[in-house]
Formats: C-alpha cells, structure tokens, sequence
C-alpha cells in the first residue's frame, strides 16, 4: 500500500503517522517491509524521520480476502464450479465455509468444508467444490472448541458464465445511453481486471464512457439460463484487426484478461470488429488470416482451446460496398472455416433500422438488439450447458 502525507507537520516539529496494513494469504512467509520517500523538490526542502516502527498486530477476527462480492466462477461442462475461499483467523481457531443460495434464484445451498485450522493464526485457505451454478452468499465461520466465535457473509458470489468481449467501438462504452443490468446477477471485472463490479455502463476495462451492449447481454442470458453472467469488456475505438495482432499494441491487454481468468476461467471470447478494416478495404483473405492468427495465439496463452464467436460487422457510412462485403467475408469464412468458433450477431443493418445515434454506434434500442443478438447467438451455438 502507499499512502502520502499531504499535509506536513509544521517546520520544526514532527507529526505521528500510522498505517495499517491487513496482509493477504498469499504474503504469509514473505519479507514485509516500509519504505519512505519525499515527493517534490525545491531549496531547504527535507524532512526528518524519527522513531519509525514495523509492528505485528495479533489478529483478532476472521477475515474473508477472496472471494469478493459480484465475483463470478466459470462453471464446468458439468454445470459445476469451484470456489476458493482464503482469508485470516485468529490462533487457535478452525474455520469453515459454505456457500447459501440466496431467495429465489437458481442453486443449491453446499454442505460446510473446514478450511483448516489456524494454530497460531494467520492465514487460511481452500476450497467449496462441486458448486453448482446460481447465485449465493458466501458464508465463513470461525470456532474455537467446536463454538462460533464470529461469522463473515459476502454477498453476491456467482457460479455460472464469464465472457472475454474485444473489438472496436461498438463492443466498448460508445453507444448511448449507459446501460444498466436488468438482472442483478451480471457482473463486470472492475477496472486494471482488479475486483468485480455490476455491469453497468461504462464497462470499466473498454474505451469510451457512454453506453455498451453488455448490461442487456447478460441480462437476457441470465434471464434464459437462471444463472450469472459476467463479462470482462477490453474494446477500443477505431481499431483495426491488425492491432490485435499478437506482438502489437493492444493484444497484451486479450491476453491480460485470460491470464486473468485462468485455464478454463471463461466461456468464450466475444469479438465484435471490422467497421476501420472495412473503411480500409482489408481484403477477405487477409481479414481472416489475421483474425485467425489471433484466435490461434490466445488458445495458447489462455492454456484451452477458447472458443471464439465473430459478429459480421462492416458499417460505416463511408465505406464502400465492396469493401465492407471483403470484410464480411472475412469473418464469416473465420467462423466456417476456424475449429471452435461460431457466428455472433450481424449489426451491419442497424442504422437502416434507426438503431444508431450517430453514423456508426446504437442508441437505446440499437444496444438493447445488439445485446440481446449476442445471447441468442450464444444459445444457438451450444456451448453454454443448459
């Protein structure tokens, strides 16, 4: 952690400043240490450090790390997912979990799982397996003598579908207005692909801060399977597939996210791009090639054949018919020609339906088609159990 002291102590004398720091699991066994340094310059500027301490407080309440509220677990082509649960517990303390389906939606209450026991306290860890998909609060005990001493909930953890989304700007935050889930079971990772949010608008990891179709995505598809949905949205404007090339500008952030995510952490990859290669007339042949070359990389990367949906988007006002066929074609013959891959939506009819705000991106109803589009889409190609 860093903190800085914005308001010095008068010249001469010298102020108290405590900061506390509660270590993860994962620091248990680690060099822990301080360092101070003075921001700014200018003549006569120094400061004087006296008496500075590094001290271990005893713990003396459990405490959950991971996981944390709105996160959500990829299930398995079971219907089934794994949880870790890890934290801290006082000495002398044996701590157990569960996860509780919470009223009214889909899953099923797990039996307890002891964590381990803390005989000189500190760190915990393990896991809730065989979950099935729903939504549930976590539940976390701590004994002594067989006794509960204290109880952590966190609220709002999910077992169900998590998608990758990347593109241009109609898979980012370009449309307008924001949107928001109409289901509360629909995260978003939060931004830097640091803790987990409600997926509302602005996705915190994409370009722009207007509106995506994400929200209505994962809402429909949670309404039609009865379990949570999460996305992890990376889309930036104006950007050609060239610029996802592996080696370039934006691939490392693809490969972030799945490495994020872990082997087998996420459904598939969501890509929704074309509109700038289509203004640049990218033939098909090298359309798909690049496009493949992508989709082969992040298969080795993630560690598991990623499945790949590819929409079929060519429009922008200026691009020529002939153009935005080549790209078309180009994607289509990824999806008829690539292993693991299947057709997302075909937006390019949008503006003719009036579903844009500008030239180029969707209003209200254009997002809401577009997001509903991709959860048929997903439906249709098999890969999500029932």
């Amino acid at each position: 952690m860093t903190r800085a002291v914005t308001a010095p102590p008068k010249a001469g004398t010298f102020a108290d400043v405590v900061l506390t720091w509660t270590a993860p699991a994962a620091a248990a066994g680690k060099v822990v240490g301080v360092s101070l340094a003075m921001t700014g310059s200018g003549a006569g500027r120094y400061v004087d450090l006296d008496n500075v301490r590094l001290s271990v407080a005893p713990i003396s309440s459990i405490g959950v790390l991971g996981p944390v509220t709105r996160q959500v677990v990829q299930r398995d082509a079971k219907g089934l997912g794994s949880v870790y649960v890890g934290g801290v517990a006082p000495p002398g303390t044996v701590v157990r979990a569960r996860l509780v389906v919470r009223a009214g939606v889909r899953g099923t209450t797990t039996s307890w799982v002891t964590m381990g026991s803390t005989p000189t306290g500190g760190p915990f860890h393990g896991w809730v397996r065989s979950v099935r998909a729903g939504w549930y609060d976590l539940v976390v005990q701590q004994l002594r003598g067989g006794v509960v001493r204290t109880s952590k909930v966190v609220p709002r953890i999910g077992v169900g579908e998590v998608f990758i989304a990347a593109g241009q700007s109609n898979s980012a935050n370009f449309g307008s207005p924001a949107q928001t889930p109409s289901d509360d079971r629909v995260s978003a990772r939060g931004k830097g692909l640091t803790g987990w949010q409600l997926a509302a608008d602005p996705q915190p990891n994409a370009g722009g801060t207007m509106g995506s179709p994400w929200p209505d995505f994962g809402s429909t598809l949670a309404a039609s399977t009865g379990i949570p949905v999460a996305v992890v949205s990376l889309g930036v404007s104006r950007t050609e597939v060239g610029q996802w090339q592996p080696g370039g500008a934006l691939y490392p952030t693809l490969k972030a996210a799945m490495k994020t995510m872990g082997p087998n952490g996420f459904r598939a990859v969501l890509w929704h791009q074309g509109e700038t290669d289509a203004a640049g007339c990218t033939s098909t042949d090298n359309y798909a090639r690049l496009l493949r070359t992508i989709i082969t990389t992040s298969r080795a990367d993630a560690g598991f054949a990623v499945p790949w949906g590819v929409a079929t988007a060519s429009n922008l006002t200026i691009n020529t018919p002939t153009c935005k066929d080549a790209v078309r074609a180009g994607q289509q013959q990824v999806v008829r020609t690539t292993p693991g891959t299947f057709a997302g939506p075909d937006t390019d009819g949008y503006r003719a339906n009036g579903w844009t705000w500008d030239d180029t991106h969707f209003n209200d109803t254009g997002l809401l088609q577009h997001g509903q589009a991709w959860s048929a889409a997903v439906r249709a190609w098999g890969g999500v159990p029932a």
